[in-house]
């Protein structure tokens, strides 16, 4: 019965997907799949192919200018998301992304350039530029790293879907499905599927000064990163909020 509710899943999804790219199609089929068979063989296949298709994309990188060094400098020192320690919380053997063997890094880092903020307690700020195309060196033992490339994102959007009742119990199906290999804070919207800390926006006061807001386990937090002795360091952090 369980083979039969897979098999019509599948021709429901390929209907669904029809007149897509084609790339995209094969690899939502795929992961569709996957997750119907439950398969992790075939899952691991999906990521294994992102992950190499991530890798590719990293060598036809731009040259960064200062600005984009700057956002990339400040961007590894805050990216730990299997240690909460250097954000004033107590400290923990594990944190939501503890054991996922890919982490999803996001694309696009909005910025902006302001001489008048050095404090944590601003408004809000509207960021004036992004930095596209992201695609920083991480390195955890044991994890590889994909990036949002557009096939992909529009994998994620295909496999995450919902919009109903039964997609929304299906999506937590789908979660845990993925959970062994790929961890995430998703809430039924396929777009946080980024490991975090995932930066909100990035305000650079001068070269040597910034202030990040970022998503961090269900919080909104900002921490404020000076540049010493040739390296960013968070200097103080604050909350500021809690999804509900």
């Amino acid at each position: 019965m369980k083979m039969l509710a897979a098999t019509i899943s599948l021709m429901l999804f390929s209907i669904f997907v029809q007149g897509q790219n084609k790339n995209c199609a094969q690899k939502s089929m795929l992961l569709e799949k996957a997750f119907q068979r439950k398969s992790i063989k075939l899952l691991t296949v999906f990521l294994d192919d992102w992950h190499n298709k991530s890798i590719a994309s990293k060598m036809n990188a731009k040259n960064r200018d200062s600005i984009s060094s700057i956002i990339y400098s400040i961007h590894a020192a805050l990216f730990d998301p299997f240690s909460y320690k250097n954000f004033g919380w107590p400290e923990s053997d594990r944190t939501r992304f503890t054991g996922a063997k890919y982490i999803v890094i996001q694309d696009n880092i909005p910025f902006t350039l302001s001489k008048d903020v050095d404090t944590l307690d601003m408004e809000d700020h509207v960021y004036t530029d992004t930095l596209f195309h992201f695609r920083p060196d991480i390195k955890f033992k044991g994890v590889k790293t994909l990036f949002m490339l557009d096939e992909y994102r529009c994998v994620a959007q295909n496999f995450i879907q919902a919009n109903t009742i039964e997609k929304e119990m299906e999506f937590y199906d789908k979660l845990n499905f993925m959970s062994p290999a790929l961890k995430t804070s998703m809430r039924k919207d396929w777009t946080a599927i980024f490991t975090q800390p995932a930066i909100i926006g990035i305000t650079i006061c001068h070269d040597r000064l910034a202030i990040v807001d970022y998503y961090l386990a269900s919080n909104g937090m900002r921490s404020m990163l000076r540049l010493e002795n040739g390296r960013w360091e968070i200097k103080n952090t604050i909350e500021l909020w809690i999804e509900d």
